[in-house]
This record gives structure tokens, C-alpha cells and sequence, in this order.
């Protein structure tokens, strides 16, 4: 090693004062390295931080410890103030190497995001795939309705299907809903929640009685409260719309009454809520939109109306379709968290009413374990096919999946679907059904996510791309409306109009009343 050694420096001062040592230390630990008496040769210790050393001067020196010809060249020529400039030096220290290596990896990082988020947009932009039997209604809805096929322009960043999806459903805007609630009895002793627009159907508003009459199914687990419920809610009143939003049992804090949920194929409670409003306003037509579970059940509801069926046209957004395919998708890769995150909505739903399961075991429902199910499956194991009466998951699967009714639908409905939804597979599209079927058009775009759509005008944070293609869509089929008969109600329900107030009587309250009346006649003919 060039210059004097560490060891001869100290005997070196160690000769004039032994007092020097400790300072000597002091210099040797915050220095970045020592450089000997002889200019450029250097002794490299710890390399890293720039840390400027403590340098006394030869006045403080000489005061302190009593030298008279001392000087600090004895010690060190220079001290460096910073390491070396250039990173493939030998002096480099490895702190710097390593920090100027992260800074271009990061780079390297960002770049190659950015490349891969451009070229993900330009594959994700495309014109919509369109599934339709050839007649005059499809070409007009086609022509009539340009929103439905614009090309699909996502934003670059966007791109990804699962963070599409998460980002639409954590940063969508909300529009400012004020509802009027309406907790409907059903058959059987449960309870649907449904969310109409304040003071509609009062004295004053300026809906007629005529107006078209939009019924909204949320998703699984979802209610009124969505981001994309609102949004049409908002969308479909401004275009003359009367919208009613069906919560599903215990979706939306709705209450739940009876030992029963909801199902993919369980289709009563949408028929008794469009009975109950075909009463109400007799004139006025009555339309569907269902986003993922909520579709599969309008769609299913549709299906098995037929030529019956009372709605107008239907809407059909991100249908799983296929229950089986889309279950397979939920067990593979980053699907496995939206399979957990809605489980735990499911199983939570559960535990805030499984006092109505209790003692129910025997039936085969696992009420212990429906409070912690982290799977889907595993709920509709335990509970689901259960309530409905279907021998396994996979036979309620099976027959619950609405392409199983796509062949029966006799009214106009749009299917919107998302090639790179990673929860409504495009797998489980019945494609060949739909474009057997003159009543029924596929729009397929080429990226959206589930529920997610974020391209087009409106952009990321506003209403989903579809939103615009959907309103036309039903504006269209609004010109089909014709008056229809007043319709009986459900036997389940007295409804009672007074002053435009709703009150309505569950048979369950009327059972109660009976029973209290037989018992004051019993005590009144004891005391006889």
C-alpha cells in the first residue's frame, strides 16, 4: 500500500503525544478514506456516504495538544469531499453502484411499462364484434344505435382487464342519488329492497304515468350503492325513464326475513317486483338492465317468460352465461381475488342473518361454515343449492346459467360483453345461440374488464363506455311500447293506494292478525 501505513502513522504520533491517538480515531471513522503525506496515494476504507470529515486546524492542534511543530501534512495532504465521479473507477464505492444501478432499473422499468401500456392500448382498440341474426330490426338497431358499435378506445394504463376492473370499481365517479326505499314483501316471508328517485310517483312530479318504467339488477352482492347503477339511474331519468333498482336479498342493506337468499337461476322475485309495478302504472312499459349476476337472472327471467313476457326489451351487461366455464376462470391466477373478495361479502351477508339458519342443519345447510367461506363455491355449497333444491354446486351450476334460456327469449335484448373479462369469460358467450335467435344482438367489445369500460368520451373516472349505446338502445325499443291490460296482483300482496302513499300488508302480517284475533275471541267466549 502506497504511503504510510495506519500502524506507523499512530507510532509516528504516538511519539510526539500520546494524547493524538484519539483523535486520530475520531478522523479515521467519519473520514471516507485517509490519504498518507504523499499527495495522491490513498488509503480506501469504508466506501459509501459523502460524509465530510472533521478537519481541525494546525492553530487548534497546537493549542489542544501541545505541539509546536506539528502540521497536518503529517496526517493527510487532502481529504476527499465527495467519491470518485466516475461509476466504473476502482474507487467507486459500492453504495454508489448499487443506487446508480436502482435508478436504472427503475428507468428501464418505467420505460417498459409505458411501451407495454401502449401497445396493450392499440390491441385493446378495436370495433366491437357484433353476433346477430340478419333482420330489419337488427340492422336498425345497428343504424339507430351508432354508440353500441364505435371503436373501443381504452386509455393508455388502462389496459389490463383485472386493473380495469379494480380501478373502475375503486375510482369511478358517483353521482348524487337521493332514493326512496320500498321494502317489498315476497312469497315465502322474505323481503326485496327496492330504490326508486325521491318524491317519484307523488303529487307534483313530472313524471307522467305513462313514463317507461327501467328496472335495474345490480351484480353479485351489489346493490343501489354502485358506482355504475347510479350512473344509469342518472342516465335513464334524464332521458324520461321511471328507474327502480332491485336490490336482492340482504344486497344493498336490505333486510332478510326468511331462511333464503338469492340465486343465479331464482327468477320469483323479479317477476313479483314487474307484477307489482304493472299495477301501478298499467300504461306505462316496463324494461330490464342486469349487470353479471343480475343479467344471468333478467336473462333467465326472459327466457322462461317467453312469449308472455311482459318487458318491453332488455339489456344484458357482462353475463356469466355459463356458470360452470366462469366458476373454472374464478379458480385460476388473479381471478382467485375477486372469487375471495365477494365469498366474504357473501359470507358476511350470511353471518348478520344465520340466526335465521339455526337448527336448520339437518337440512344440510353448514351455517357454521357458510361465515367464513372463502370461495364462491363454497358458499353455494353450503347455502345456495341448498335453499333452491339442487342435489350438488355443479348440478346448480349447470342448469342456473342463462344461455340455457338465450333459444326462448321473444323480446329485443342486447347482450354487452368484454373480451378480456376475466370473471364473465368470453368462453361462456353462447354466440351460436344469440345469432340463432332474431330478438337477440351481441356486442362484444375488445377490452372493458368486468364492469369496468373505461374508454370512449366519458373517459376513466366517468359513466361506462356502454352506458351512451344502452340509452339508445332502449330509446329505440321505446318506440314498440304499446298499452297493456291491467294485470292481477300476486296473491301474496294487498296493496293499499291512499293519497299516493304505498302501505303494503304481508300475508305473514295478516297470519299474525288472524292469530290474534282467534285468540281474543277465545278468551271473550272463556269469560262467556
Amino acid at each position: 500500500m502506497a504511503g504510510l501505513s495506519r500502524v506507523r502513522i499512530c507510532e509516528n504520533l504516538h511519539k510526539r503525544s500520546s494524547s493524538f491517538v484519539e483523535p486520530f480515531k475520531f478522523l479515521e471513522s467519519r473520514s471516507h478514506s485517509i490519504f498518507s503525506h504523499r499527495q495522491g496515494s490513498k488509503v480506501r476504507t469504508l466506501a459509501g456516504s459523502k460524509i465530510t470529515p472533521f478537519v481541525p486546524s494546525n492553530r487548534n492542534l497546537k493549542r489542544r495538544f501541545g505541539f509546536k511543530n506539528f502540521h497536518l501534512k503529517h496526517i493527510s495532504h487532502r481529504l476527499p469531499m465527495r467519491t470518485s465521479s466516475n461509476l466504473f473507477s476502482p474507487n467507486a464505492g459500492l453504495m454508489t453502484v448499487a443506487v446508480t444501478a436502482g435508478v436504472v432499473g427503475a428507468l428501464v422499468s418505467s420505460l417498459s411499462a409505458v411501451v407495454y401500456s401502449v401497445i396493450s392500448a392499440r390491441r385493446k382498440q378495436g370495433d366491437p364484434e357484433v353476433v346477430m341474426a340478419e333482420t330489419e330490426f337488427n340492422r336498425s338497431v345497428l343504424s339507430k344505435c351508432p354508440s353500441l358499435t364505435r371503436t373501443y378506445s381504452p386509455a393508455a394504463g388502462v389496459t389490463n382487464p383485472h386493473f380495469e376492473t379494480i380501478f373502475a370499481a375503486l375510482f369511478r365517479s358517483e353521482p348524487n342519488v337521493t332514493y326512496f326505499r320500498e321494502v317489498v314483501p315476497m312469497k315465502g316471508g322474505g323481503v326485496v329492497s327496492i330504490d326508486s328517485e325521491l318524491d317519484q310517483g307523488r303529487r307534483g312530479s313530472e313524471l307522467s304515468v305513462t313514463a317507461p318504467i327501467l328496472l335495474l339488477l345490480p351484480g353479485l352482492t351489489g346493490g343501489s350503492q354502485d358506482a355504475y347503477v347510479k350512473h344509469m339511474f342518472v342516465d335513464a331519468r334524464k332521458q324520461g325513464f321511471r328507474p327502480i333498482v332491485m336490490n336482492s336479498r340482504g344486497c344493498g342493506d336490505g333486510p332478510v326475513t326468511s331462511a333464503q337468499f338469492y340465486s343465479a337461476s331464482f327468477t320469483e322475485d323479479v317477476r313479483s317486483i314487474v307484477n307489482l309495478h304493472r299495477r301501478r302504472y298499467p300504461a306505462a312499459a316496463i324494461m330490464g338492465v342486469g349487470w353479471s349476476l343480475g343479467a344471468n337472472i333478467l336473462v333467465n327471467y326472459v327466457g322462461e317468460e317467453g312469449e308472455a313476457c311482459p318487458l318491453t326489451s332488455a339489456v344484458s351487461l357482462c353475463n356469466p352465461f355459463d356458470l360452470v366455464l366462469c366458476n373454472k376462470a374464478f379458480e385460476k391466477g388473479f381471478s382467485r381475488l375477486y372469487d375471495f373478495k365477494l365469498a366474504r361479502k357473501l359470507s358476511s351477508i350470511m353471518g348478520q342473518h344465520r340466526m335465521l339458519f339455526e337448527g336448520m342443519e339437518d337440512m344440510g345447510f353448514d351455517v357454521a361454515g357458510s361465515v367464513k367461506c372463502d370461495t364462491i363455491r363454497e358458499f353455494d355449497d353450503r347455502i345456495t343449492r341448498i335453499s333452491f333444491g339442487f342435489p350438488s354446486v355443479d348440478a346448480y351450476y349447470k342448469a342456473s346459467g342463462s344461455a340455457n334460456k338465450v333459444h326462448n327469449v321473444a323480446i329485443p335484448l342486447l347482450c354487452i360483453q368484454a373480451a378480456d373479462d376475466p370473471i364473465s369469460v368470453n368462453e361462456a358467450i353462447p354466440r351460436e345461440e344469440i345469432k340463432q335467435n332474431p330478438n337477440c344482438v351481441l356486442i362484444n367489445t375488445p377490452g372493458g374488464g368486468h364492469l369496468g369500460w373505461t374508454a370512449g368520451e366519458e373517459g376513466v373516472l366517468n359513466r361506462p363506455w356502454t352506458d351512451r349505446g344502452v340509452i339508445e338502445f332502449l330509446n329505440l325499443t321505446k318506440t314498440l311500447i304499446k298499452q297493456r291490460e291491467m294485470q292481477p296482483l300476486l296473491p301474496m300482496v294487498e296493496v293499499l293506494e291512499t293519497d299516493f302513499k304505498l302501505e303494503v300488508k304481508s300475508s305473514t302480517q295478516t297470519m299474525l292478525e288472524d292469530c290474534e284475533n282467534e285468540a281474543e275471541a277465545a278468551v271473550k267466549s272463556q269469560r262467556n
